[in-house]
């Protein structure tokens, strides 16, 4: 009896070391066999990890572009893809123009490898673009995300291609936009000679709207539209009598140059916006005015006459020997003439029938005339 107590006791003293002397809640359990005579038998098991560790993702394709094309706008744009090993991808769409118009646009897409027609490609679905899935093949090992679709400024959109390949170039989203910070530093925001405003001289700034056109001294210009949303720096040249317009955003630029030697300038904003300012006097940057015509007579001397719309006038004769300016008015339905500069040389009569002849006295044998002249559109002005 003494032997069989002096065994249960030890088999109890080992069972409680098993289970940590009364402590279920540790990583293994005790189960006793009921069946089991004298001695009693012990089953240690090991209880499973309550949650198996996630698989570490990486990224396993990266693609960067930049986008300087709406840089007079107020958008530079930097681009940056990850497509991730669990088949998620990340898009970063990074506006660095500036610390006002600052700001990182993330998107969540999903990505995969796939083949079309055998050809091994990927394939990005971007749930909010309306372009909707990408297929994108690879050339020598660089895969291009071709005609990539986003927006600014709210409706407006714009496409991008964008490269990339399993060469992980930016760890990080933080050491990308330093990068992309960097990059639009060396930008040159407005005229060629920026930093060199103090330099400048105002020629000629003209107004439509809330849009303003600036001309300047040293050969550049700013278009200010809307009220300052929209902003062009250009560059101008006057040749051969003739305005043009140059610099990045030329291409938007319209001008028509009209008979007096005004012009129209229009700069197209987009498709369906434009910014028109009209009738421009350019003399400023070394552009004649030409005047507008009413009326003009040559007498048989091949002597000129001409009557402007701004009420002055020109006789030139003798092949530009003789070449006098004067005024015209209408006063009481009859037109009158007068030199300038006090020259009473000039005469002008009304005849019987509403015809007028004018006469120019050079000496007192020389005398320039012109008869029959019919004024009416000078009446009618």
């Amino acid at each position: 009896m003494k032997k069989i107590l002096t065994s249960s006791i030890a088999a109890l003293a080992f069972a409680c070391t098993l289970t940590g002397c009364g402590n279920n809640s540790g990583k293994t359990s005790v189960s006793e066999n009921p069946s089991a005579t004298n001695a009693p038998s012990v089953t240690v098991t090991e209880q499973a990890p309550s949650a198996t560790e996630k698989q570490e993702v990486s990224t396993k394709y990266q693609f960067t572009a930049s986008y300087d094309e709406l840089l007079s706008f107020g958008f530079v744009y930097d681009f940056l893809f990850n497509f991730q090993s669990d088949n998620h991808a990340q898009i970063y769409i990074y506006n660095n123009a500036g610390k006002e118009n600052e700001s990182c646009q993330t998107i969540n897409a999903t990505w995969k490898e796939k083949k079309v027609d055998g050809e091994a490609c990927l394939e990005l679905n971007d749930k909010i673009n309306p372009d909707g899935k990408y297929t994108i093949y690879a050339t020598n090992g660089t895969y291009t995300i071709e005609d990539y679709y986003f927006t600014f400024a709210g409706s407006y959109s714009r496409k991008v291609n964008v490269p990339g390949s399993a060469t992980i170039q930016y760890a990080t989203v933080d050491a990308w936009k330093d990068a992309a910070k960097e990059r639009v530093s060396k930008l040159t925001f407005g005229s060629p000679e920026q930093g060199k405003d103090d330099q400048k001289t105002e020629l000629a700034s003209f107004t439509s709207g809330t849009s303003t056109l600036v001309f300047n001294s040293d050969k550049t210009g700013e278009l200010n539209g809307f009220g300052g949303k929209v902003k062009q720096s250009f560059t101008w040249e006057v040749a051969d009598g003739a305005l043009t317009i140059g610099g990045d955003g030329a291409s938007k630029f319209t001008l028509t140059k009209n008979e007096n030697n005004t012009y129209n300038i229009e700069y197209k904003v987009t498709d369906q916006i434009s910014i028109k300012f009209e009738g421009l006097d350019c003399t400023k940057l070394g552009i004649v005015k030409t005047k507008e015509v009413l009326a003009a007579f040559t007498n048989d001397a091949q002597a000129k006459l001409s009557f402007y719309k701004d009420k002055s006038g020109n006789l030139n004769a003798y092949s530009g020997r003789v070449v006098r300016d004067f005024t015209w008015d209408v006063s009481e339905g009859t037109v009158t003439l007068a030199g300038v500069n006090g020259d009473a040389s000039f005469a002008c009569t009304k005849k019987e029938d509403g015809k007028y002849t004018v006469e120019y006295t050079i000496t007192s044998t020389r005398k320039l005339s012109f008869e029959d002249l019919d004024l009416s559109a000078l009446l009618a002005a």
